[in-house]
């Protein structure tokens, strides 16, 4: 499981900048600007201001900053890209921040947008072979850049991710230890039985804490709409429902909360 996007500042306020304050952050880094001509805000995460149908400030849009979608990164691998000369990409002309808004000013790529225009076969089948030869060349590319810049951090080295790895389970297990209430996740939303929390409660697709002070070392979900756990003691407990017999208490009737069983 991928851990989700965590925003910086998720509320905040996301004003389209005033074109005075465009032309300022742009000629910090380039002489000649003299108008806004076009805002694109498909990029959901960044806006882009288009100045003189020539040059282009990008900024990251504050309730969308995170961690991996720095700007000082694509900067970073636009600067690298240009070392290439049969890799076509925007020249960077400044990087930097004004306010709270981080921002890269670079030149406007010629042409218009693959998605907006449409290819018959023989055109269709010399951009993909374009865009694969492209492909392949930005993976040849050397990595050692990337792996000595900060921008990037991560493991070097089989050593380092296993360090990390180990570090991360001793941490979790020290948390499980700390917080040792079992904890279950319902098997099927209509079957109520199956949670052992409080009485009468749907099952729930995310976990619940299974009600009581027992420590439990191991569960089982039956096909009888019930649960039985072992205890750190030896003992088995089990819940739901009952009336096949299926927890094997003697009992007929539901047990919405852990019950010894032996």
């Amino acid at each position: 499981m991928l851990p989700s996007d965590t925003y910086s500042q998720p509320n905040a306020a996301d004003p389209v900048l005033e074109e005075r304050t465009v032309l300022d952050i742009v000629r910090r880094h380039v002489v000649r600007c003299s108008a806004v001509t076009r805002i694109d805000e498909t990029g959901g995460e960044a806006r882009v201001y288009v100045l003189d149908d020539n040059l282009v400030l990008k900024v990251q849009r504050p309730h969308q900053l995170r961690p991996r979608t720095s700007l000082a990164k694509e900067a970073f691998f636009l600067q690298q890209l240009a070392a290439y000369p049969d890799i076509v990409v925007p020249h960077v002309l400044g990087y930097g921040r004004h306010d709270n808004i981080e921002y890269l000013v670079m030149t406007q790529m010629p042409g218009v947008p693959a998605l907006t225009v449409e290819f018959t076969g023989g055109q269709r089948r010399d951009v993909l072979h374009q865009l694969g030869k492209t492909l392949r060349r930005l993976h040849s590319m050397p990595q050692a850049p990337f792996y000595d810049s900060a921008l990037f951090p991560g493991n070097r080295t089989q050593d380092a991710f296993v360090a990390r790895v180990r570090a991360d389970l001793t941490h979790a297990v020290q948390v499980i230890g700390a917080t040792p209430n079992l904890w279950q996740l319902g098997v099927s939303p209509a079957v109520t039985s199956r949670c052992g929390g409080a009485a009468f409660i749907a099952c729930s697709r995310v976990p619940i804490r299974v009600s009581g002070w027992r420590l439990f070392s191991a569960i089982t979900a039956g096909q009888g709409d019930h649960a039985c756990a072992l205890t750190l003691s030896g003992n088995i407990y089990c819940w739901g429902a009952g009336g096949l017999g299926q927890r094997g208490d003697g009992r007929s009737t539901n047990e919405w909360s852990p019950a010894r069983t032996r």
